[in-house]
Formats: structure tokens, C-alpha cells, sequence
């Protein structure tokens, strides 16, 4: 687990936000899945957002996820060090990035990048310094 968030109607619908690395295709990424918590476990799991492309490199996952004031998911991911002075600038691919979806993973369409491929999620390229 690399980064928890409570809904901000936890009190009403119990919503919990978790960034993990996952293992898939092509090696392992970041993904946010969110559950209800019932009891000492999360119920009706399911991604809200998963970042690729997979990596083989074990580095720099990096994943923070919180919300806004309008209930909006912003997720903060680590740039996998395998092309970090590339991945950051390139909208094609998540590492290094700010992405922002729904609470239910749809892409807002006021997303900056918005139809342009691949990068509908992308909020903010990051820095490369």
C-alpha cells in the first residue's frame, strides 16, 4: 500500500481510497482502488484508476491520493525511475504525474489534456529538473 484517502462523505457512504502496486502485464504499477469499509475490511473493491504502462523496474512508485473540495480524486505518482527525465513530459505514459478522476473513475472534462490519447486522466506533467 502505498497511499490511503477517506471519501469526504466517509461518514455517509464509508467510501476508502487505496493506492497499491499491483503486478500485471508487463511488470507492476500503481493503482487506486476504492472499497467500502465494513467491519476491518474493504467490500465491493474495484480500480478507479491504473497507471501504465507496468514497469519491470522496482523504483520510485511514489503514489499519493487525496480529494478536493468538489470530491475530486487527485492522484500524485512516483515517475519509476526506468525514464525519469523523460516519462514526467510524456502524456502518453502515468509515471510522474498528477492525475485526476472522479470519485467513480470517470475522467472530469475539464481535464486539461481531455482527447488527447492516452492522457484523458493527466492533470499535471511534472517538473523535470
Amino acid at each position: 500500500m502505498l497511499g490511503i484517502a477517506i471519501h469526504p462523505d466517509f461518514a455517509e457512504n464509508q467510501m476508502v481510497y487505496v493506492c497499491l502496486n499491483v503486478a500485471g502485464e508487463g511488470g507492476a504499477g500503481s493503482e487506486v482502488h476504492a472499497g467500502q469499509l465494513k467491519g476491518s475490511g474493504l467490500v465491493n473493491t474495484k480500480p478507479i484508476f491504473i497507471a501504465l504502462p507496468k514497469e519491470t523496474s522496482a523504483h520510485h512508485f511514489g503514489c499519493r491520493v487525496t480529494f478536493d473540495t468538489n470530491k475530486v480524486v487527485f492522484i500524485v505518482l512516483g515517475d519509476r525511475a526506468k525514464h525519469k527525465e523523460l516519462d514526467p513530459q510524456d502524456t502518453n505514459v502515468h509515471h510522474g504525474k498528477v492525475v485526476r478522476v472522479q470519485a467513480n473513475g470517470d475522467i472530469p472534462s475539464d481535464n486539461p489534456f481531455v482527447g488527447k490519447a492516452g492522457a484523458d486522466e493527466v492533470y499535471s506533467l511534472d517538473i523535470v529538473i
